[in-house]
């Protein structure tokens, strides 16, 4: 969503997230020279003040090609929003349930029934 408003190419300084679960890969090497805090107690990205300001790019398509992460709509629904969620972590050796419960902020079995639901 940034880059809609400054380059296809920004990257943050900044990213905390809640869990303790290092970042997979394919997120970190989508990130590079971003810092990624663990165990905050929310999640956030940093901003520099002066983007706050910045009028959307004209161009909005030619943000896309540029960029290396699929663009989706983001779902409405758990199980769609927990495929977006899971979709950085498919390459990782360490993909377990344990990981993907963690991800959703639920227990195994939380995940296991809202998952056959």
């Amino acid at each position: 969503m940034i880059r809609e408003f400054v380059d296809p190419r920004w990257y943050p300084t900044e990213i905390g997230v809640m869990t303790d679960r290092t970042p997979g890969r394919f997120i970190s090497e989508q990130l590079p020279g971003t810092r990624i805090r663990l165990s905050q107690p929310y999640s956030y990205i940093a901003l520099e003040k002066a983007l706050l300001s910045l009028p959307p790019l004209v161009h909005k398509a030619a943000n896309i090609a540029f960029s290396p992460l699929r663009y989706e709509s983001v779902s409405n629904d758990f199980v769609g929003s927990f495929k977006q969620v899971l979709h950085t972590y498919l390459f990782e050796r360490d993909l377990s349930l344990e990981l993907a419960a963690a991800l959703s902020d639920t227990s195994k079995r939380t995940l296991q029934r809202k998952l056959a639901k």
